[in-house]
């Protein structure tokens, strides 16, 4: 950013030694303007201060996302846990047997 001491000598050295306001008022303008520029950019020719921020990492996966699972494993699992169902059933009327209910 530039100081006022820079603003001063810019606007010396474009103008001329002595601006007169009251004839051409559209001088202060021009050094206003110019000013203001001299600020929005930044020295190293208009990136960001410090330099282009990383990208951001890829999304991560959704909850509606699984692994590549085959039709047989699924159905594998499935064929598993119905055994087991049945066995705890088998289990639940021997004991509702063994105890008269």
């Amino acid at each position: 950013m530039p100081t006022d001491d820079d603003i001063v000598q810019r606007a010396i050295a474009r103008f001329g030694p002595v601006l007169d306001l009251r004839e051409r008022p559209q001088d202060l303008v021009d050094i206003v303007r110019a000013a203001r520029v001299d600020e929005l950019v930044s020295p190293d020719g208009g990136a960001p201060p410090g330099g282009t921020p990383p990208p951001p990492p890829p999304p991560g996966p959704t909850s509606g996302q699984v692994t590549d699972v085959r039709l047989e494993e699924v159905m594998d699992e499935l064929l598993r846990l119905r055994r087991q169902v049945a066995e705890a059933a088998g289990d639940v009327a021997s004991l509702r047997g063994h105890f008269g209910l």
